[in-house]
């Protein structure tokens, strides 16, 4: 693998991207619900997609004309955040909406020639990747105010290109930002033309849960000080990804479902997350009278009655934890892990969604990183979204990773995998000490069966190259692709074993004892119970002062946002050259 200190990036140029002149909500508002002010101290949302393909200046113009169109029905991206001061009866606070003023997305084009596929691919995230490939780093939602609400970024490699996005979370949530990217693709794909018609038009309309059209909500706040945070994890962190192939999921589902003595259907994700739970906490090393969390970040557009269809353009997640006692946790097998993360997803109902989201409308507070469970692991992202139908027209992506964006300890970011059938690919971020305990996890236990957690990157192109020791499994039999790194990872390619057998002598049964809160509602209680879990307070107000201005940094300088003429048509842009 290549070394991080001999990553050399080169900032070719920036483009501003705005979308077509429209004489139709030339200038609207988006006024921000609970879902989007929960996460205005969160990072954007960072994924991109590794392609083996040449690049070539055809391809950097179509995808910047195809990005322009594609604002055209994703509007808000190209706006801006405006937080303003408000009073009321109640006194004085802020209202945080988004303007459609048309600023623009940004578009980023540079290189990276001694870089590979394989060295992007690579199972053992490299420490090159995201302060290299993904834009706005460290950005938090709240700066899009100055910042742009969208930036991408396509990086050269020696044998393809990286595309990144940075995705502000205020907008939109993981499905909205995967539902953009894949129309972004179609766009391209099919040749751009007007762009005008695309197969799933989304739906701009903010959703209210007090009904009718909604309002701006005001925040009980007088400086951004107060409830924006400046959140990056403390120490070094290690980055993998595990393969769960769709038969080695099937197995754990068959096995949960068997140990839980329960009616219920305990689900595919409720499976994995029990068994990726039981097995960082083993790992860890953990005193058995410790509480243990395991939090998910789950979509409530199906839990609302009536729905919200899935192309609802917002955030609608929410976060959720099941906890239970170290010891109890690893006595009772995966069975009761998997039961205790079902009741917590399962309790999220319609009443459950619109007395949480009520509660934080009357006491608003915004969800800080800094307060993650030391102790657990969180569940993000989802391997239903479709990030392998992002066709572009170069055909099917090589693999998916994710920025460092909102990452910490414990952090466990869910992607589908490659092959499709409902496999999936877990990056899992952890304490060096305790990623090296994982890969060579053996519970103590006989087992019947192991699930091999592959830590292999998802399928790919043929990308195969002596330089870059790749090597590309061809498709035989109606199996799908696969994409290995050859040498050392090929070498490993059996992976590391997770044993989930059944425990010697007699099995106890039930889950007696274990927590579920339906975390961040909004109560006082709540709150009380995050900050117990995490043993820690939020940052202090010098702590969390605001660190951006309204300067965009490119290259070796620093090129001032309002020297960007707001004249240009839709289709031009503006150039910013090293």
């Amino acid at each position: 693998m290549i070394s991080p200190s001999s990553v050399t990036l080169h900032r070719i140029s920036t483009s501003i991207i705005k979308p077509p002149p429209s004489s139709l909500d030339s200038r609207r508002v988006s006024y921000l619900t609970p879902y989007d002010l929960f996460t205005l101290s969160m990072h954007y949302i960072q994924n991109g997609l590794l392609f083996c393909h040449p690049v070539t200046l055809d391809l950097i113009a179509g995808l910047k004309t195809a990005l322009s169109l594609t604002l055209h029905h994703f509007r808000p991206l190209a706006g801006r955040l405006v937080s303003e001061p408000t009073c009321d009866a109640s006194g004085g606070g802020i209202q945080v909406y988004v303007d459609w003023n048309d600023q623009g997305a940004e578009f980023i084009h540079a290189s990276a020639p001694h870089v590979s596929a394989a060295d992007v691919a690579s199972p053992d995230v490299p420490c090159f990747l995201h302060p290299s490939f993904f834009p706005l780093n460290g950005a938090v939602n709240y700066d899009g105010y100055s910042l742009p609400l969208l930036s991408t970024q396509l990086t050269e490699l020696a044998d393809g290109f990286f595309l990144a996005c940075s995705f502000n979370h205020s907008v939109g949530d993981g499905t909205a930002y995967w539902h953009f990217f894949n129309v972004w693709a179609e766009i391209t794909r099919n040749g751009a033309g007007d762009g005008s018609r695309i197969s799933q038009p989304p739906v701009l309309d903010r959703w209210s849960f007090e009904g009718g059209s909604g309002r701006h909500l005001q925040l009980p706040f007088t400086h951004p000080n107060q409830f924006i945070e400046r959140f990056a994890p403390p120490g070094p962190l290690r980055e993998r990804v595990f393969h769960f192939s769709s038969e080695s999921i099937a197995h754990l589902k068959a096995k949960a479902n068997q140990e839980s003595n329960s009616t219920v259907t305990i689900s595919s994700f409720q499976s994995v997350a029990a068994l990726v739970w039981r097995s960082v906490t083993r790992a860890r090393g953990l005193p058995a009278e410790r509480t243990t969390g395991c939090a998910a970040v789950i979509n409530d557009r199906a839990r609302l009655q009536p729905p919200l269809p899935t192309e609802y353009f917002g955030g609608v997640v929410w976060v959720v934890r099941a906890t239970a006692e170290v010891g109890e946790l690893l006595e009772r097998g995966l069975g009761c892990g998997a039961m205790l993360v079902h009741e917590a997803v399962t309790g999220r109902t319609d009443g459950a969604v619109r007395r949480s989201v009520k509660g934080w409308a009357e006491e608003p507070f915004m969800y800080p990183l800094s307060l993650y469970d030391r102790y657990g692991v969180k569940m993000g992202s989802s391997a239903r979204f479709n990030v392998y139908g992002c066709d572009f027209g170069w055909g099917q992506p090589v693999a998916v990773r994710s920025g460092a964006a909102n990452k910490h300890d414990g952090k466990v970011t869910f992607h589908p995998g490659r092959e499709g059938g409902g496999s999936m690919d877990l990056e899992i971020c952890l304490k060096p000490e305790t990623m090296e305990a994982l890969l060579h996890d053996e519970e103590e236990e006989e087992a019947e069966e192991k699930t091999v957690l592959s830590a292999l990157a998802g399928g790919g192109e043929e990308v195969r190259q002596e330089e870059t020791k790749v090597a590309v499994l061809e498709k035989e039999k109606g199996k799908a692709w696969s994409f290995v790194a050859a040498g050392e990872e090929k070498r490993r390619r059996e992976g590391f074993e997770l044993s989930v057998g059944k425990r010697k002598g007699k099995r106890k049964r039930g889950c007696g004892g274990g927590h579920v809160h339906a975390g961040m509602t909004g109560s006082k209680a709540d709150k009380i119970m995050v900050a117990d879990t995490a043993g820690v307070e939020l940052a202090s107000t010098a702590e969390m002062e605001l660190a951006y201005t309204a300067e965009v940094e490119v290259g070796d300088f620093v090129a001032e946002t309002a020297e960007i003429s707001a004249g240009l048509s839709a289709a031009e842009t503006v150039e910013v050259v090293r």
